[in-house]
């Protein structure tokens, strides 16, 4: 009679079925183990070896999966197994004849349709597994038919007939799917002559579909066969039926002590983990269980260098959230808003500068490309072009000359002009210019293909320690999707090609290899099944973790399931938590990490273990839980006054001075120092968005190419100059952005023309017959300062005007608002209120530099003025006003620039902090570097 051996809940599964293989006096490679995964048979393997302490002959031991795959070739079927994609394909095909289940007929595209088929076909193979028969599902629609709704009634009836036809197919083609090969095996397992065994043992399982159950049937017609099983939550539900004499075995160990973290994020998890393991010592039988996936990668960057070279990762990654896919995804982003030839700018440069495409090889180095698309970013951001097409980028001989002239600056001389353009092309060709015009899903699997092993081959991508997994993977599926039935499937545009690629990957994850297993280990939760560890670092047991909450990826509804007896969630739930306390209940030390915040809280697992712990001690108080915070200091210091040494002060002495670099050192002395001494800046972006700076530079450029037609003349505007300025508009639009405007461009330049009619009317009513003298003028001029010697000044003036008896220096100011000095409150002698009284040095600076110029001029003819553009009304303010004695405020504000430049020039004097860090500090780009980021505004 055969029996099932139950081990107390936490016992060690492992130790008993090697204690029974040893205890059967026989051939060890005559025995048959067969577990749920492939793990446990590794982890029996180095227990047997251990304890033998020789060579010795291996019992076989399988996964079920594998021993069925197995048995299915020696039952003599030799069919093609089917490859997801393929049975998609096939589903796709049936489908479009007879439309989706309960859509009216309805036929859906293949790249809308993928989803749905890969839930109808994990749904079809669970019906198959559980040998639920196509009629099945018209018999339960009778029977339920007043409890469903009719919709869900015309889905069951539709499915049954996509159900069967999709089968009779597949055996008509000579391919099998893993449920086909379960149910006949379970079908034909009798004819197995496993007699040569002489002990056969199944070991770990929980729950079993019904064409396992009758596989155990047949292989327990053997008096050799005997389950070992872990006691635990619902596991009456395995041994009912197979009428099985059980025997207990007392293999539980004393409770373990259990800590808790309460974490604010992964991070945060990750940082405690790694002060726990610090304080370890034995870390052989130790191990990190990680049910999400995503907290992988932190944990290989953070904690497996404090683990040496002693540890082993078993557990499968998803393709899609590899660095790889990464690239895939922003290719799929560039395609997807090119628009008639041309790519939007922002895409075109997040994809080149990828690290895996600027690092690709050119004269066996990754330098030359990355200076390359730098150069391409830096060249085409200062154009300000929103789309620009492949040809134009590879026929811009400025980049091409500036790429040739950064590499020889670099030392490469092996490559010229010629060379730099050809690699481009290459590059644009595999990249790009392959996708364009594709013709089906073959051709585009081939491109992606071609990308892929160029990245492989010809790129240090392979130098990252699991790039080359990941690489390898995909380069796998791709082979797969390019052979598959829906190659010769097309789409309308590039959209439904990087669709359908996003279905078909997020099905694949990619393997860790699982071995050795010496040392510490990383593995998911599914795979630490039948598994014990002295100590156990369990991450992320979350609510909808673990257990996960996945009750939507079936296409049947609980009710449904219930009816047709196939597993719901609930057998889901307590199948993690026989697992999970098992594995818990096999340990000494127990570390359970958790988020909780407003959207998830602690796994309702680790509540049962609370409220046990709770109920045990009769206290509400937990010993061991921790929270775990990052400690964040906000106190601030004043940054350090830089002094002048040899370097600097060398610098400074040959600068060239300017009202926007007077303005910076007169707010804050340190930031001029970072941004004009040192030359630090932060990278610019050139935003998907046109910012309201480049917005200012057009209306410039287009007011600067409308006042240059009416220089020398008195002013007139006529109804035609609305016209033309319109049309100046337009040109200035389309060289910068291209000539197709969609969307917010378009609203942009509209807004834009308005408001250019606005300012020419408001120069009809106030500007009448005044002279435009110049446009843009650039004045340059080395100037004498008492007591320094000569100092180079520069700027450039919007417009000058004679208007009347006065000569008018213009700037135009695109915003709402005026900075300029005010003659009421500013005094020389209180150099600490510079910031708030002189303000701005602009101004005065134009006239300082007009007057140099034309020394024959009086500043009582002199006026300088900001036009502001950007208020609702366009209105004026100027310099002096009337009654101003304009001479005595020159000389003050001519003084005031001239000792400011003998500030930043004198050796002594060190650059300091603004004087008001709650004004100028919350938008500055040196914050940081002062430790300022913190500011916000006065209280």
């Amino acid at each position: 009679m055969n029996e099932a051996i139950l081990i107390d809940k936490g016992g060690d599964l492992i130790g008993l079925t090697e204690q029974t293989l040893l205890s059967s006096k026989g051939n060890l490679s005559r025995c048959l183990v067969i577990f749920p995964g492939r793990r446990p048979g590794h982890f029996l393997r180095k227990a047997l070896a251990k304890s033998l302490g020789a060579a010795f002959a291996a019992p076989a031991y399988y996964s079920i999966d594998d021993w069925v795959e197995q048995t299915y070739r020696e039952l003599g079927y030799s069919d093609i197994p089917l490859m997801d994609v393929d049975g998609v394909g096939l589903l796709y095909k049936l489908h479009q004849r007879k439309g989706m289940p309960g859509t009216a007929k309805k036929a859906l595209p293949l790249d809308e349709f993928m989803p749905w088929g890969y839930r109808l076909l994990s749904d079809f193979e669970e019906l198959k597994i559980e040998e639920i028969e196509p009629d099945a599902l018209g018999r339960m629609q009778v029977l339920a038919e007043e409890r469903l709704p009719p919709r869900i009634q015309v889905v069951l009836a539709d499915l049954a007939g996509l159900y069967q036809n999709f089968y009779e197919k597949l055996e008509a083609k000579g391919c099998s799917t893993r449920s086909m090969r379960y149910q006949k095996v379970a079908q034909e397992c009798g004819r197995l002559n496993l007699s040569s065994y002489h002990r056969i043992l199944l070991a770990g399982f929980f729950a079993l579909t019904k064409a396992e159950k009758k596989i155990f049937q047949a292989l327990l017609t053997y008096d050799s066969t005997t389950l070992l099983l872990q006691d635990g939550p619902e596991i009456s539900q395995l041994l009912r039926g197979l009428n099985l004499d059980l025997k207990r075995v007392t293999g539980k160990r004393k409770n373990p002590e259990v800590h808790y973290y309460k974490a604010p994020d992964a991070h945060g998890q990750v940082m405690r983990l790694n002060q726990t393991i610090r304080q370890s010592s034995d870390r052989d039988s130790q191990v990190v269980v990680l049910p999400e996936s995503g907290t992988l990668f932190p944990v290989v960057r953070h904690t497996l260098p404090l683990l040496g070279k002693d540890w082993n990762i078993s557990m499968g990654f998803p393709l899609f959230r590899t660095p790889i896919y990464g690239l895939l995804a922003t290719l799929d982003r560039t395609m997807d808003s090119r628009t008639e030839g041309r790519y939007f700018l922002p895409d075109y440069l997040r994809l080149v500068l990828h690290p895996y495409i600027k690092n690709l090889y050119l004269n066996k180095a990754s330098y030359p490309t990355r200076i390359l698309f730098h150069t391409v970013e830096e060249v085409l951001g200062k154009k300000q072009r929103r789309f620009i097409s492949l040809e134009e980028i590879e026929n811009d001989e400025q980049m091409i000359s500036e790429t040739f002239r950064r590499l020889s600056g670099a030392g490469v001389k092996a490559i010229d002009e010629k060379v730099i353009s050809q690699h481009l092309r290459r590059i644009h060709q595999v990249l790009l210019r392959s996708f364009e015009d594709l013709s089906n899903i073959g051709e585009f699997s081939e491109h992606l293909l071609e990308l892929i092993s160029l990245i492989s081959l010809e790129s240090p991508a392979n130098r990252h320690p699991y790039t080359s997994r990941f690489i390898e993977s995909l380069i796998g599926a791709l082979g797969e999707l390019r052979l598959s039935d829906i190659a010769d499937e097309s789409f309308a545009d590039i959209s439904g090609y990087f669709g359908m690629l996003e279905s078909y990957v997020r099905g694949i994850r990619v393997p860790f290899p699982g071995t050795p297993l010496k040392g510490f280990q990383i593995m998911g939760s599914l795979e630490t099944r039948n598994l014990g560890f002295d100590t156990v670092y369990f991450m992320d047991v979350n609510e909808g973790v673990i257990p996960a909450s996945r009750k939507e990826d079936t296409l049947f509804p609980t009710a449904v399931r219930e009816e047709l007896e196939l597993p719901t969630y609930r057998q889901r739930e307590h199948m993690a938590r026989y697992y999970f306390e098992n594995l818990i209940a096999s340990s000494q030390d127990v570390h359970i990490f958790y988020r909780e915040d407003e959207g998830r809280g602690k796994s309702p697992l680790v509540e049962r273990l609370i409220w046990e712990e709770q109920r045990e001690a009769n206290s509400l108080d937990l010993q061991n839980q921790n929270i775990v915070f990052f400690e964040s200091v906000f106190s601030q210091k004043d940054p350090e006054p830089v002094r002048k040494d040899a370097a600097v002060i060398a610098k400074l002495a040959n600068m060239s001075f300017s009202a926007s670099k007077l303005d910076r050192y007169l707010k804050c002395p340190l930031q001029f120092y970072y941004e004009y001494v040192l030359e630090l800046s932060g990278k610019a972006e050139l935003s998907e968005q046109v910012e309201q700076m480049e917005i200012g530079s057009l209306v410039h450029h287009v007011l600067k190419n409308f006042f240059e037609t009416k220089k020398n003349k008195p002013l007139k505007i006529s109804a035609r100059d609305h016209k033309a300025i319109s049309d100046m508009c337009d040109k200035v639009f389309e060289e910068t952005f291209g000539e197709d405007l969609g969307g917010s461009l378009y609203l942009i330049r509209s807004q834009a023309k308005v408001r250019l009619r606005d300012i020419l009317d408001y120069h009809r009513a106030q500007y009448k017959g005044s002279v435009i003298l110049d446009c843009e003028r650039i004045y340059s001029v080395r100037l004498e300062i008492p007591g320094l010697g000569m100092v180079n000044i520069r700027g450039r003036m919007d417009r000058i005007d004679r208007k009347e008896s006065e000569t008018i220096i213009l700037d135009y100011k695109t915003g709402t608002t005026a900075v300029i000095p005010s003659s009421k409150k500013f005094s020389l002698e209180e150099r600490s209120e510079w910031h708030k009284t002189l303000r701005s040095v602009q101004l005065p600076l134009y006239l300082l530099l007009f007057l140099c110029e034309d020394p024959q001029s009086s500043v009582t003819d002199l006026n300088t003025g900001l036009m502001i553009l950007g208020s609702r009304n366009i209105k004026e303010e100027y310099l002096f006003e009337n009654g101003d004695d304009r001479q005595s405020l020159y000389n003050q504000y001519r003084e005031a620039i001239f000792r400011l430049i003998r500030e930043i020039l004198d050796p002594e004097h060190e650059f300091n902090d603004t004087a008001d860090p709650e004004r100028y500090c919350r938008y500055c780009g040196c914050k940081v570097i002062c430790g300022r980021q913190w500011v916000a505004s006065s209280w």
